[in-house]
């Protein structure tokens, strides 16, 4: 398996030419639909008089720093809010896994340098909502039920599922079980080289911060495309 700095030396070649500005185009697009779809939920229910608890929290806060009082929400109030967070959340995990499964698989076209339909297939997930929502969901549980016998047993967790969304993409059929499944596998003794792989561009993150957002988002291209790369090593010697 190459050292991590050859995988670096890898993605940087990547960034620096044509596939930045088509990351950087794909990114936006979806990043523009999660917000586009936050925005609206938002004025929908504030068309309908919706609260979620969100909302009665923020209020709340407010009407404490100017000394107001506030009214305790009724029973009914009560489960207004919460169906309604919930079904806040349920929106934003759908749509953020979308982002998530094409994200990673544009990521493995720059990686591959195939170029057919690469933008339309980064929209990918809306042919499949409910099963990348799923491998989401899943993933999450699965790393939050680590993470309560401590902390790096959680973030062992994180990266031993590291490659489920990339084998999610070369494998739309697996289930997200599967998925998960085969990234552990495929992670057994390659977790602590992925985590230093990651750790290694703390430097680049701060300097892409005070480059502002545009500077963050190539970082984060960089570091996604060296992550694409390390997948396609190990799914190599594990073949």
């Amino acid at each position: 398996m190459k050292p991590n700095r050859e995988i670096r030396a890898e993605a940087w070649r990547i960034v620096r030419g044509k596939w930045f500005g088509r990351i950087l185009t794909a990114g936006v697009a979806l990043y523009t639909i999660v917000i586009a779809v936050s925005v609206a939920l938002s004025a929908a229910f504030s068309d309908m008089g919706v609260q979620t608890w969100f909302d009665f929290l923020k209020s709340k806060a407010r009407n404490m720093q100017e000394g107001l009082g506030y009214a305790v929400p009724s029973a009914a109030a009560f489960w207004q809010m919460t169906g309604a967070s919930a079904f806040e959340q349920f929106i934003g995990c759908v749509f953020g896994s979308i982002l998530v499964f094409g994200m990673a698989g544009l990521m493995l076209k720059a990686v591959r340098d195939d170029e057919g339909r690469w933008l339309a297939d980064s929209f990918g997930g809306f042919k499949r909502p409910l099963e990348v929502t799923w491998l989401m969901v899943l993933m999450n549980l699965k790393v939050f039920l680590w993470s309560l016998l401590f902390i790096v047993p959680g973030i062992v967790a994180v990266y031993r599922y590291r490659q489920a969304w990339y084998l999610k993409t070369e494998n739309p059929e697996w289930g997200a079980a599967k998925c998960l499944a085969e990234s552990g596998r495929m992670m057994k003794g390659h977790k602590g080289k992925l985590f230093l792989l990651n750790l290694s561009f703390i430097g680049w993150y701060i300097v892409g911060f005070l480059c502002l957002i545009v500077g963050t988002f190539w970082v984060d291209a960089y570091r996604q495309t060296a992550v694409a790369h390390f997948y396609e090593e190990v799914k190599t010697l594990n073949k």
